[in-house]
């Protein structure tokens, strides 16, 4: 080599940023399932104002709206997402529709406290109403029970929905399970 010094210093670069490579690569891949589930919590809805599903959530002349399904997805990081099916009746025309809202919360003192999007506190919408409406996406502060449950307070002031906690059962992969006591070790080599 012409420049041996150069020859080195490269050398001392390369080495360098291989540890930096290693040292990321440790840090990026699955996280194992334990982390996971403190990441994401999903809760299935019960009841709504004290009533099993489905429910009458809204009624109005001839039609009406029932709420059949609800999911409840908190986030480690201070996110929820609420997903709802409802099916809609209106004469003889029958209507199902799934929907979405999000939003972030924080927790102060065992009190979940539950915000939109932009960090702003829901209100109750005010307006004209002949019959039912519970506006489902209004939380507002919500409560965690005994065996998983979750009390979610609308900010009507007095609707309340039910969540259970829905426990996942994650099975690692087969290179992640302990072999039985007494089994023999496998090694395997390759050249």
């Amino acid at each position: 080599m012409r420049y041996p010094a150069l020859g080195t210093a490269i050398g001392i670069v390369l080495l360098g940023v291989g540890r930096v490579a290693a040292a990321q690569t440790s840090q990026v891949g699955p996280a194992p399932a334990a982390e996971i589930r403190q990441l994401i919590t999903t809760y299935t809805l019960l009841e709504v104002g004290g009533k099993s599903l489905p429910t009458l959530i809204e009624q109005e002349w001839r039609c009406h709206k029932d709420i059949i399904a609800g999911t409840l997805v908190l986030s480690g990081g201070g996110r929820w997402l609420l997903q709802t099916v409802t099916r809609e009746v209106c004469g003889d025309q029958t209507m199902v529709n799934r929907s979405t809202d999000d939003g972030i919360y924080r927790t102060e003192a065992g009190t979940m406290h539950l915000f939109d999007a932009a960090g702003r506190e829901r209100t109750a919408k005010r307006g004209w109403s002949f019959g039912t409406d519970i506006d489902l996406e209004e939380l507002k502060t919500g409560t965690f029970g005994s065996e998983g449950t979750l009390t979610v307070r609308l900010s009507d002031g007095h609707t309340e929905l039910v969540f259970r906690q829905v426990v996942h059962r994650v099975t690692p992969p087969a290179s992640h399970r302990q072999r039985p006591r007494g089994a023999p070790i496998k090694i395997a080599t390759a050249f």
